[in-house]
């Protein structure tokens, strides 16, 4: 798949721990793609295990 993203925008990426545990285990390599596409990722009420991962 590939971000259709419009030029001259910014994007950010707002998860918790449950929605980062769900997108881990169903679409990792998606959520990869779109976390790379972002100019901020923002991670909150994550686990220890979660924040080495």
């Amino acid at each position: 798949r590939r971000l259709k993203l419009e030029p001259c925008k910014q994007y950010g990426l707002m998860m918790d721990g449950s929605s980062l545990t769900i997108a881990m285990k169903h679409c990792p390599e998606l959520l990869r793609i779109v976390a790379m596409s972002c100019d901020a990722v923002v991670c909150c009420r994550m686990s220890p295990l979660q924040k080495s991962e």
